[in-house]
């Protein structure tokens, strides 16, 4: 399912691409939970990726192929924002930073909030803010 939906979303990029009506120089990868382990995958495999926002992923320890950090070490250009929540089960602040270090870019930062495993309005305004950013131009 995970290669598949990267797979699916580079066709999409692809698509985009060919139309005058979209920049194609901007493109922003966002996930939350397993969306988020496929925007990492996502983002080791494709170079058009100039923002990824990490948000709730959750580190597959019984599957190494599926391990975000095998993905994130291959991140070099893209800005990277994540986030997680201090009670989420699916894992640890450290774990978080241990993926976050093996990205390669040095635009890259982690945002730890007071939750668990969920969306709420004041971490969509931040991932507003820092995609606005970074996709300035």
């Amino acid at each position: 399912m995970s290669i598949q939906a990267v797979t699916e979303v580079r066709q999409a990029i692809d698509f985009l691409g060919s139309r005058s009506d979209v920049d194609g120089s901007r493109i922003a990868s966002v996930g939350f939970s397993q969306g988020a382990m496929h925007s990492i995958f996502l983002a080791g495999v494709e170079p058009r990726i100039q923002a990824l926002v990490s948000w709730a992923t959750p580190m597959r320890k019984s599957d190494p192929l599926f391990y975000p950090g095998n993905f994130a070490r291959r991140i070099v250009d893209a800005g990277v924002l994540m986030l997680g929540g201090e009670r989420d089960p699916f894992y640890t602040a450290e774990e978080l930073e241990t993926v976050l270090g093996l990205v390669q870019s040095t635009d890259k930062r982690l945002i730890m909030f007071d939750g668990a495993h969920q969306l709420r309005p004041s971490e969509v305004a931040i991932v507003v803010e820092w995609l606005r950013t970074q996709l300035a131009g």
